[in-house]
């Protein structure tokens, strides 16, 4: 395996692909919950960021379990994915989705 630079990605595509795959894994984790409860807002460095909530999920993708927290906006879309964890089995995704704050 070979290591780029950021410059070699960007002009083999590989750096948009990367790009693409964690925006759609974001909207892939949004669709697929099961459960959601809000954690409390989000407050940004940046003033274009507008209202943002974290908000806790848990949900089921290609047969795994996950709790996630992600940034969701105030139209209810989610922006951003914070962080998420995978589990066989539901009883720990719930667990660790109760446990998230």
């Amino acid at each position: 395996m070979t290591i780029m630079t950021l410059a070699q990605a960007a002009a083999t595509g590989q750096l948009a692909a990367q790009i693409f795959t964690d925006v759609e894994g974001v909207d892939q984790h949004w669709q697929a919950r099961r459960e959601e409860r809000l954690l409390g807002f989000y407050e940004s460095l940046d003033e274009d960021d507008g209202e943002l909530a974290r908000v806790a999920i848990l949900g089921r993708i290609g047969g795994q379990w996950f709790a996630a927290t992600c940034l969701v906006d105030g139209e209810g879309e989610v922006q951003d994915l914070l962080g998420s964890r995978v589990f066989a089995d539901y009883a720990q995704a719930d667990l660790t989705y109760r446990r998230l704050g």
